[in-house]
C-alpha cells in the first residue's frame, strides 16, 4: 500500500473516544485519536469498526480533518461524523468548509454534504432519527476569545441520499 500523508485534529478536539452502536446491535464504531507514528506525521482521527464480540471488522480511511463527532445511521448502512477544512493539517479548502461525512461499515467513504453555518462554532453532537431519514446536527456557536458560549443552534438533515440533503433549523 502507499503512503497517505497523515492528517490531524482541529484545536478544540477533546481526544476522548466516541462510540456509537449500529442499530440491530451486531456492530458499534468507535472514532479515537491516533497517535502519530513517527516525528513527521500528526495524529489523527480514525474510525474503526468492531462486531459485539469485540473483534476488529475495519478502520476508516485516512480523512484530513475528520472530527469526534460519531453517530451510526439506525439502519446501519451508514457512519456519520465531519470534516473541518482550511487549518493546518485539516482538509484542503477554505477556513469556513464544514461537511458531514460518511462512511460505510467497511471503512470507505461514503459522500458528504457541506453545513451551512459560518463563523466560529464547533459541531457538539449528531443523532439520526430513529427511522434513519434525519440526521440531526447540533452546533454550538462559541466567542473562542472570551470562552463564553454565545448560542446553540439545531439542524435537522432530511437525508435523501449522502451526496444530496434538504435541510432545516431549528430554535
Amino acid at each position: 500500500p502507499r503512503p497517505v500523508p497523515a492528517s490531524s485534529t482541529r484545536p478544540d478536539d477533546d481526544a476522548k473516544p466516541r462510540i456509537s452502536w449500529r442499530g440491530d446491535g451486531a456492530l458499534f464504531s468507535v472514532s479515537v485519536l491516533q497517535k502519530a507514528l513517527d516525528s513527521d506525521s500528526r495524529d489523527r482521527r480514525v474510525i474503526r469498526v468492531y462486531d459485539r464480540q469485540g473483534n476488529h471488522q475495519s478502520t476508516s480511511e485516512p480523512v484530513a480533518g475528520l472530527e469526534h463527532v460519531l453517530c451510526w445511521r439506525p439502519s446501519g448502512n451508514l457512519l456519520a461524523s465531519s470534516q473541518r477544512f482550511g487549518f493546518d493539517g485539516g482538509g484542503a479548502g477554505r477556513p469556513d468548509r464544514h461537511d458531514i461525512v460518511f462512511f460505510e461499515k467497511n471503512g470507505l467513504r461514503h459522500g458528504e454534504f457541506r453545513l451551512r453555518e459560518t463563523g466560529k462554532y464547533k459541531i457538539k453532537e449528531l443523532s439520526w432519527s430513529p427511522d434513519s431519514d434525519v440526521l440531526a446536527v447540533w452546533i454550538e456557536r462559541d466567542d473562542y476569545d472570551s470562552g463564553m458560549k454565545t448560542q446553540t443552534v439545531m439542524y435537522c438533515y432530511i437525508l435523501i441520499s449522502p451526496s444530496k440533503s434538504s435541510f432545516g433549523r431549528l430554535g
